[in-house]
């Protein structure tokens, strides 16, 4: 049993974690590159599954440059971004909680405020959706994209000076995991609707849960 009282700060990652969402961004991604090669996008859509928590900037940058090998792509770049945030900024509003996640947030909230979001989610979209959906006051801080994970955990870190002081990250994807060990945090693999296919070994089936309906 996760004894989750004994920590001083708390980090969650959002798609899959908090929102149950990472299957409306994979469709999202396709459809943001609707009229380029089936072959390329299915490609595409294995390395999005291989590397979640990264910024969607860097995802279609390696689209562009690496799969489709369109060096002068920047203006294509922006264009799928913008579909990208005009698809998913409704149906983030829109979609389910990890079961059991808005229970569990209120009970650790009401032990220790220190509550931080990191996700590769833009920053301002994830302040939008949060406020939308009311519960953007769990948090003392909401951190996403341009900035990387590394980057914002380190921020998180900041507000604790005392070297004991202990975290958590409640994640679901390969960088979720590599980030937490990075900043010597423990790690909880949210392993429901992870896209993360062999998240399990990596972690050697510890400290995992499959949602927040028995933590």
């Amino acid at each position: 049993m996760i004894k989750i009282e004994k920590y001083d700060f708390y980090i969650f990652d959002c798609d899959g974690v908090i929102l149950n969402s990472n299957q409306l961004k994979t469709k999202a991604f396709s459809k943001s590159l609707h009229g380029e090669d089936a072959i390329l996008i299915s490609d595409f859509i294995k390395y999005h599954k291989q590397n979640g928590g990264i910024s969607r900037h860097e995802k279609f940058r390696y689209f562009f440059k690496k799969i489709k090998k369109q060096p002068n792509s920047n203006l294509e770049i922006h264009k799928a971004l913008v579909r990208f945030s005009e698809i998913v900024k409704h149906e983030l509003i829109q979609c389910d909680y990890v079961p059991g996640f808005l229970k569990f947030i209120r009970k650790i909230f009401n032990i220790n405020p220190n509550i931080f979001v990191v996700s590769g989610s833009e920053e301002n979209e994830l302040n939008y959706v949060f406020n939308k959906r009311k519960i953007n006051q769990f948090f003392k801080k909401i951190y996403g994209s341009p900035n990387d994970k590394s980057i914002n955990t380190l921020k998180v870190i900041s507000n604790f000076s005392n070297i004991s002081n202990s975290g958590v990250f409640f994640g679901d994807s390969k960088i979720d995991y590599e980030t937490a060990k990075e900043f010597n945090l423990d790690f909880i693999f949210v392993k429901s609707f992870s896209e993360w296919k062999n998240g399990k070994e990596t972690i050697n089936n510890k400290n995992i849960i499959n949602n927040f309906l028995n933590i």
